[in-house]
């Protein structure tokens, strides 16, 4: 940020930059969980282009979050949500920065939720791919079932489909 602008004015540019990029991250993590949900020969090319940009929004959301820990540093405040309530209750009498950040930490949310559904979602699939991949090589550890005890217990060894 420019250094002869205004805390304010920093602040409000700081603000609607990381809303942009929270943004596209939340655009982007639903395209990603539409991919794992409904899955096309294109999904794993798409998921790997999706996956460097998501990386790219990342770097981009954390350089934006390093510069807000500077301006807050340079109104000697400490780079937590103290520091930045303290600094929107000096610069924001009307409370339009406020309900900007109040808007940003709800749309980081959303995409930290969105993010461990998706991830969620990959470890499914990882699971039930090994399953796959186990059982076609005869290596499944048998299935684990409840007894009339409560207890889990596994029932036998399968076989190959090649032995089958």
């Amino acid at each position: 940020m420019a250094s002869h602008s205004s805390p304010r004015d920093t602040l409000t540019a700081l603000l609607s930059a990381q809303t942009a990029l929270a943004e596209r991250l939340h655009a982007l993590l639903t395209r990603e969980y539409d991919l794992l949900t409904h899955v096309t020969t294109e999904a794993p090319d798409d998921l790997g282009r999706l996956l460097a940009d998501k990386q790219v929004l990342l770097a981009e959301l954390a350089e934006a979050d390093r510069q807000l820990r500077e301006t807050l540093a340079a109104q000697h405040l400490t780079a937590d949500s103290a520091g930045l309530d303290a600094l929107l209750a000096r610069l924001d009498g009307s409370g339009g920065l406020a309900r900007s950040w109040q808007r940003l930490a709800a749309l980081l949310h959303e995409c930290e939720t969105q993010n461990l559904t998706n991830g969620g979602l990959v470890e499914l699939s990882q699971r039930q791919v090994q399953f796959a991949l186990d059982v076609l090589r005869g290596e499944t550890t048998g299935t684990s079932t409840y007894g009339a005890d409560g207890h889990t217990r596994s029932i036998g060894r399968s076989r190959s489909i090649a032995e089958a």
